[in-house]
């Protein structure tokens, strides 16, 4: 770990900042057999232009969307690379965990996004499931069902992974045994 005096100070930081002046539009006079859309498209550019100008000529703006658009591209890159998928977080959690009941958002048929079967990412779970000796099956519960239950007052823990696999929700029911 860093001590307090090897942290970036205010001049690396303006570096990350690059705020440099925005100069003011210059229209283009010279007329060109240009297509209808061609010529929407540098009328809405230029209108733009002028717009940002106007809010920060001493270009804040800019440098505070460059800024915020590095630090979103950072952050959602390191969310896909490092956190894992729904099923290597369930591994485990079957091993250690006394799990009762194992449900998925369930697909309502009239969902724009309904499948004719079952997600691909089901058939991991069933085999996970079949793994670790659990003995019960998937149990699909209908996605607004599904939301109910995760909202509920006994509703302990959420596990977020950035899954980008469809119907890739888990519901996990955890109960004591003696």
């Amino acid at each position: 770990m860093k001590s307090f005096h090897e942290l970036p100070d205010y001049k690396d930081l303006r570096k990350l900042w690059k705020q440099e002046p925005v100069s003011p539009p210059v229209p283009d006079l010279e007329l060109t057999p240009d297509h209808w859309v061609e010529r929407g498209a540098e009328v809405i550019g230029w209108s733009l232009a002028q717009l940002e100008h106007w809010i920060s000529a001493s270009g804040w703006l800019r440098a505070w969307l460059r800024l915020n658009l590095f630090l979103s591209i950072v952050l959602t890159s390191a969310g896909v690379l490092l956190l894992p998928p729904v099923a290597q977080v369930l591994e485990p959690l079957m091993q250690v965990l006394p799990i009762d009941h194992v449900h998925t958002m369930g697909i309502d048929h009239s969902d724009q996004y309904a499948l004719k079967e079952d997600p691909v990412v089901w058939t991991t779970y069933r085999s996970i499931l079949k793994h670790s000796g659990f003995t019960r099956d998937l149990e699909p519960i209908v996605k607004w069902d599904f939301y109910e239950a995760v909202m509920s007052s006994d509703h302990v823990l959420t596990i977020q992974t950035a899954d980008q696999a469809i119907w890739a929700n888990l519901l996990l029911l955890v109960g004591v045994r003696t």
